[in-house]
């Protein structure tokens, strides 16, 4: 029943309250798509912690927001939430915000900048704590489902400007912890 009214959830629909223990929550459930508020396509991150034990929580990511036009402002505040809700013991795991550029973005020369641009927008108004504690999965959104993959030297780049970036405006330390991994498409080469 747990499964059926977490499904429910998902899709949107408005539950009665009900104390369920997060103990008796069979899966480890790791949150994609959640925003603060109500929108179609998003679970309300509010609304499933103070139901469910979360483990993880996925903002930004990719084929998401090419379909909802969510904002990297939107993002922010999503992520300075469920970094509170961690800190309170509601998100249990980490919180991830995914960051990467369009095909677009990547003819016109301009991969390094959009993604920079993205981790300093998305991860705005974190301390460098909080941030230290974000795991950054670089998604090139043309590399996904596409077939194109970039190279290791490619990604290995793009993880060093990440890291620069959050050195720069948050701190050294933070960028020595911040996680950052690939998130998109891979084969024996990359």
């Amino acid at each position: 029943p747990q499964v059926a009214e977490f499904s429910s959830l998902l899709r949107g629909e408005k539950l009665a309250k009900q104390d369920i223990p997060a103990a008796k929550v069979p899966v480890r459930i790791m949150l994609q798509n959640a925003i603060l508020g109500y929108r179609e396509g998003f679970v309300n991150l509010d609304e499933v912690v103070s139901r469910y034990l979360v483990h993880d929580v996925l903002l930004g990511h990719s084929e998401v927001l090419d379909i909802t036009g969510i904002t990297d402002e939107e993002l922010a505040r999503t992520a300075q939430r469920a970094h509170q809700l961690r800190k309170d013991g509601k998100i249990t795991g980490d919180v991830l915000m995914a960051v990467g550029e369009t095909s677009a973005d990547r003819d016109a020369g301009r991969s390094q900048e959009v993604v920079v641009a993205q981790v300093k927008n998305r991860l705005r108004g974190l301390s460098a704590e909080e941030v230290a504690h974000t795991v950054i999965p670089y998604e090139p959104r043309w590399a996904i489902g596409t077939g194109v993959k970039p190279t290791s030297v490619q990604i290995q780049e793009m993880h060093r400007d990440i890291r620069n970036v959050v050195k720069e405006v948050w701190n050294t330390e933070a960028s020595e912890r911040v996680r950052i991994i690939y998130g998109g498409s891979v084969d024996l080469q990359n």
